[in-house]
């Protein structure tokens, strides 16, 4: 095998890649000529915005999406019971979910228009996690590396997160609604209703493939669950996630109620809103080796956190059953250097071992696959990991769509 070397801005490094890959690694080059678009205020009212990335035009428009909501669940969110608890109460309700919606401009795209990426952020992440648009940080942007390649995506703030309208009590954000949620707006991708509602027109994508990160992963795979053979997505691509037990047991993730955090910007809010306490704490969200990252990057992740419920990392142990039924190709991609989950374990993720003990939770899946990337820890979309993972991922919607 052929090794050439590469040294470029973030998300690169001095690094050795495969001649193989090295055309891959080129095109993500081409993310640096992206024109900055922050995200962060939008109205109520959809906005479209014209972008450049790469050698394809991306048009993107954002705006509030209302999804109904009426489920069951349990009456204490922390009851380890579940749906099965003693108590419950029905849950009727309409979320007003912030979302963005990106698409490639030419009409020759090869997917352009029949299918769609659905992409779910992690905890204290919004949307952004997917789309980093400040100046100098493009490089770091899924939604821009997709696009240029013909990819169209959709990712949204997750109930209680980012620009999503948060409910005033914090109890309503659970696994359950969220995962609920998810279907939701997946199934409205097929129909046009998403699409109408932030466009104007209606765009009906005929596959949708469901992207994940940590807590994103979690909840979309409880919709799986949930769904079965009824799911709306057709794949399922889940990173920062693998079912390890000892995160049920002892989450090493330090948070605490977002109002005490920051009082001037969170003051307001059911103290069952969380958030990471400081910089120091966001440590625990990237490899142990600390040249695997930018710190401008992960100062900008500070910077940017958002909140999230706690309800819903308390039922994360839902999400550790049998998906029995669903029949889509599943892919879960994860750091070898993962903090949150193998390392705390007290060992680095090894693919061959996960891929025996991950299969089991996919029984009827036509495919799964285990993918874990060397040297890397668990956010690998804000790490130099991005130049390996973003290929792989847009190679993965190509090979579901």
């Amino acid at each position: 095998m052929i090794f050439l070397s590469l040294h470029t801005s973030p998300p690169f490094r001095n690094v050795s890649w495969p001649a193989t890959t090295m055309s891959m690694v080129y095109s993500l080059l081409s993310l640096s000529t992206l024109a900055a678009a922050s995200l962060s205020a939008f109205s109520a009212r959809a906005q479209v915005t014209p972008l450049k990335a790469g050698s394809a035009s991306c048009s993107c428009s954002s705006g509030f999406i209302p999804v109904p909501v009426d489920v069951t669940v349990p009456l204490d969110p922390s009851d380890p019971a579940g749906l099965n608890a003693t108590h419950t109460r029905r849950l009727q309700s309409t979320f007003q979910i912030f979302g963005v919606l990106c698409e490639p401009v030419s009409e020759h795209t090869k997917h352009g228009r029949d299918a769609i990426q659905l992409l779910l952020h992690g905890q204290t992440y919004t949307s952004q996690y997917w789309d980093v648009t400040w100046g100098g940080f493009q490089n770091y942007s899924y939604m821009a590396y997709s696009c240029s390649r013909g990819i169209s995506s959709f990712a949204y703030d997750n109930i209680g997160a980012g620009q999503t309208i948060r409910p005033i009590n914090a109890t309503d954000c659970q696994i359950l609604t969220a995962g609920n949620v998810s279907s939701s707006l997946a199934r409205g991708l097929k129909s046009g209703r998403v699409g109408h509602i932030l466009t104007g027109k209606k765009k009906q994508f005929e596959k949708v493939i469901g992207y994940g990160h940590s807590q994103g992963s979690a909840t979309l795979n409880y919709a799986a669950i949930g769904d079965g053979a009824d799911s709306p997505f057709d794949g399922l691509v889940l990173t920062g996630m693998v079912h390890d037990p000892q995160f049920i047991i002892k989450s090493p993730v330090i948070a605490l109620p977002a109002n005490e955090v920051d009082p001037v910007r969170w003051g307001g809010l059911d103290p069952g809103y969380i958030t990471t306490p400081n910089a120091s704490a966001r440590f625990l969200f990237y490899g142990p080796d600390r040249s695997s990252f930018s710190p401008t990057i992960f100062q900008l992740d500070e910077l940017t956190k958002s909140v999230g419920s706690k309800w819903i990392s308390a039922q994360i142990r839902f999400s550790y059953a049998s998906a029995v039924g669903y029949k889509g190709p599943v892919v879960e991609l994860v750091g070898s250097l993962d903090e949150v989950h193998c390392l705390n374990s007290g060992a680095p993720c090894d693919q061959a071992r996960l891929q025996v003990s991950e299969a089991a939770f996919w029984p009827h899946s036509k495919n799964f696959t285990m993918v874990v990337i060397d040297g890397f820890g668990h956010d690998v979309n804000f790490e130099f990991a991005a130049a390996q993972a973003f290929p792989i991922m847009t190679q993965l919607f190509e090979s579901f769509a």
